[in-house]
């Protein structure tokens, strides 16, 4: 399911981020460093939202009410988020 955010969005200021590479990665591996890979195809969902925030990630859908509890993937600032997590 798809959660229209395009208003929440248009609420939230820009702030300007870098995000890191692979590049930026290889130049703090040294000789004998440990190595693990992760899969992040639901890293979103490991950022919890606050509870004065969910209000804003609420749908109804055959006549209930649903709400999100961790940052959905469509908000603006969820890459400057999750990044500085």
């Amino acid at each position: 399911m798809v959660l229209n955010v395009k208003k929440v969005n248009g609420n939230i200021p820009y702030t300007h981020f870098k995000m890191e590479t692979f590049e930026n990665a290889l130049t703090i591996i040294n000789k004998g460093c440990y190595m693990a890979s992760v899969n992040l195809r639901h890293a979103y969902y490991s950022v919890k939202l606050a509870e004065e925030q969910r209000k804003y990630f609420r749908f109804s859908w055959n006549g209930s009410i649903f709400e999100y509890q961790s940052l959905c993937c469509w908000v603006s600032e969820g890459p400057r988020i999750f990044t500085k997590m």
